[in-house]
């Protein structure tokens, strides 16, 4: 087992080729223990998120677990995930 999750990173995103990504510009919150929610940034930054979020396909989260060992969770979007993306962002400028 690998235990709890003490801090999470930012988000990065990147093409599904690609070895390392572009930070997402945000805040990672803890919520409740390895309960944790990114507060995106606005303003000079809410731009550059959107892009990144709606054109890159993989997803990776850095972490740091309790036992001090580092993990990444990496994911790829797909059809249905871009879908969920696209609904998303489009409901954020409603």
């Amino acid at each position: 087992p690998i235990g709890g999750v003490k801090a999470i990173g930012p988000i990065q995103m990147r093409r599904s080729d690609a070895q390392s990504g572009e930070k997402v510009a945000g805040i990672p919150v803890p919520i409740t223990e390895n309960n944790f929610l990114i507060g995106l940034m606005r303003g000079d930054h809410e731009a550059r998120n959107i892009l990144l979020l709606r054109s890159l396909a993989a997803i990776d989260l850095p972490m740091q677990l309790t036992d001090g060992r580092a993990a990444t969770i990496n994911m790829e979007k797909g059809p249905s995930g871009e879908r969920v993306f696209a609904d998303a962002i489009d409901a954020w400028g409603k």
